[in-house]
């Protein structure tokens, strides 16, 4: 279901496109709502309650003008929400229809309260002597979508094979910091020391490929902050407002429990 504010106000705005009755008294479409949300509680399928809107438009109990015009307001207004959505779902439909007959009763009571006295009704629009044709439509719409399911499991769209992880690594390599937070302390720390006239201490900062296939051959994957273009990464990501970015790994070595990358590139 839409969102109940933004469902509210399409309500709203689709109540004022129903015709407007004479005086302002708008009993018929509040009565034809209470009706068709009464219907529905019956039945499991929504267009049912077309086809008993159907029905009242023919019977001979329905004769009068504004009568005939309030269902064919609301049996338009149903149809709409079936060719829309030719399976909706029962609650969302007796929702609607619910705040439908409050907001008639909401319009009509604003209407008495800007003008006294008779009122024209609106001219008549589409005036239809049944919902057959309306009825049909939903009917060929289901359809519809129901030979579009069968064809897409007769033919159904191929999945993409499986990825078989490599026996060894690329020469060159996309990887990210495996922990950035870490790797910026210890950048830190390294800057420090150096102001501070201390030694250099190495620092091991820890890779991980993005492609998750190379995990398992990139084990220990790691550099230091002498490691060629090292310096580059951090400077691009400072400038960037501190956006963590992947980057390009070669002349991988191994060192015992370590792959130490001799060289770091942007792209």
């Amino acid at each position: 279901m839409i969102a109940q504010g933004q469902r509210l106000k399409k309500l709203a705005q689709e109540i004022h496109g129903f015709q407007k009755p004479e005086n302002d008294q708008d009993q018929n479409h509040r009565h034809y709502l209470a009706e068709a949300s009464q219907f529905l509680r019956q039945v499991d399928d929504p267009l049912d309650v077309l086809r008993f809107l159907d029905k009242l438009l023919r019977s001979p109990f329905t004769k009068r003008q504004k009568q005939k015009r309030a269902l064919t307001d609301i049996g338009q207004w149903l149809f709409k929400q079936l060719i829309r959505a030719p399976h909706i779902d029962k609650n969302d439909l007796t929702y609607d229809l619910a705040w439908l007959q409050r907001l008639a009763v909401i319009r009509s009571a604003e209407a008495m309260g800007k003008s006294s006295g008779s009122t024209s009704a609106t001219p008549a629009k589409y005036q239809p002597t049944d919902f057959q044709r309306e009825i049909e439509a939903v009917e060929k719409r289901r359809q519809k979508l129901l030979s579009e399911i069968s064809a897409n499991r007769k033919n159904p769209i191929p999945r993409p094979k499986k990825r078989v992880a490599p026996s060894r690594l690329p020469t060159r390599l996309e990887v990210v910091f495996a922990d950035i937070k870490a790797a910026r302390d210890a950048r830190k720390n390294a800057i420090k020391r150096e102001k501070q006239g201390k030694s250099k201490k190495t620092n091991w900062l820890k890779l991980q490929p993005v492609d998750d296939l190379f995990s398992t051959l990139a084990t220990g994957l790691s550099c230091t902050f002498e490691t060629k273009g090292c310096d580059t990464i951090f400077a691009e990501m400072a400038e960037k407002g501190g956006a963590v970015r992947s980057f390009w790994v070669n002349g991988l070595r191994k060192d015992g429990d370590r792959l130490i990358v001799e060289n770091i590139t942007l792209d």
